[in-house]
């Protein structure tokens, strides 16, 4: 049933979610803007699949200045990511779209 299937799948970006956020965070810490802008586009594409605008928008936001090396723009759209993540998972489980851990 796409139900079971859907939860399956949102469950799946849950858990690698943290990860993610993570990765992104640590290169953002060691001023690794290539893979920063990477790991942040892949982001921004699974967050926009799962219907996650806020955190794909920020996603992007933070791969583009990564790509243009804009460190000062960077800092606070990087250490907001995680309070996002959070409040993403938060949002879908509360809407049913994801089991409650």
């Amino acid at each position: 049933m796409l139900g079971d299937e859907l939860g399956d799948v949102t469950g799946l970006f849950i858990e690698q979610l943290g990860g993610q956020i993570g990765d992104i965070v640590a290169c953002h810490g060691r001023g690794d803007l290539p893979n920063l802008s990477a790991l942040a586009h892949g982001l921004k594409g699974s967050a926009a699949n799962m219907g996650a605008v806020a955190l794909s928008q920020s996603a992007g936001s933070i791969e583009k200045q990564a790509l243009v090396a804009d460190s000062a723009a960077l800092a606070p759209l990087v250490a907001a990511l995680p309070a996002l993540a959070a409040q993403t998972i938060a949002e879908l489980r509360g809407s049913g779209f994801a089991p409650v851990a």
